[in-house]
């Protein structure tokens, strides 16, 4: 079969990333235990209206999202009536869900828990969500995470807000946050000539320009916020 009809894949990946269990998810649906086994075994189909509950309370991300609902509608595709289509599994569609831009709460910690983060693991979304149970709440992708940064990381005065979209890369000439071999952190503009990857200025004016082979990783800053201590 091509997926899984209730999208259990996705499903059983966030339960874990999110620390949540089986019977979590029985509670949020209004459904037995058991009746999540059948769920699993695809011996029952969720309902629109649990489909639109799973993404929000297991906090997919737009990419785990689209793949969810990619996964749902091709597995149901291939049957009508209980019969399974004839040549239906060289069908493979990708459904790219539209999500409304109200507020949402997004994961908050220091930039400092960043500092064990390796971005080929895991999502930085998915990390600094991990650390804390602090959230904030915003207008912005569900793909972004908010980073408290000290004035000697911004080369302000004051320390900052920092909302960092974790699932794109930067582009030339806007604000990024990029962490360095040597532990530290830093915003500056990404910028490159186009033959070989610079990035530069970053932090306060007195700093040095640094080499991107220098570079652990670097993610967009959306927008930038003023803390009231």
């Amino acid at each position: 079969m091509n997926g899984h009809i209730n999208g259990w894949a996705v499903i059983s990946r966030h339960l874990l990333l999110r620390e949540k269990n089986q019977s979590d998810l029985a509670r949020l649906l209004h459904i037995s235990p058991a009746a999540i086994t059948q769920i699993k075994n695809g011996q029952f189909r969720l309902n629109p209206k649990q489909l639109h509950a799973i993404p929000g309370y297991l906090e997919f991300s737009q990419a785990a999202c689209d793949e969810f609902f990619s996964e749902v509608f091709n597995a149901r595709m291939q049957f009508c009536h209980g019969e399974q289509l004839p040549g239906a599994e060289q069908i493979n569609c990708s459904v790219k869900v539209e999500r409304r831009s109200g507020s949402r709460k997004i994961p908050v910690a220091h930039v400092s828990v960043l500092k064990n983060f390796v971005p080929a693991l895991e999502s930085i979304g998915d990390f600094v969500r991990r650390m804390t149970l602090e959230r904030h709440t915003c207008s912005c992708r569900t793909g972004n995470v908010a980073l408290k940064v000290d004035g000697d990381i911004t080369g302000t005065p004051d320390p900052a807000l920092l909302i960092v979209n974790g699932e794109t890369y930067p582009v030339p000439g806007e604000p990024a946050l990029a962490a360095w071999n040597d532990g530290t952190f830093s915003v500056g503009t990404y910028n490159s000539d186009g033959r070989e990857r610079k990035v530069m200025p970053f932090g306060n004016s007195g700093k040095k320009e640094k080499k991107a082979d220098t570079l652990r990783w670097i993610y967009p800053v959306v927008r930038q916020e003023v803390i009231n201590n």
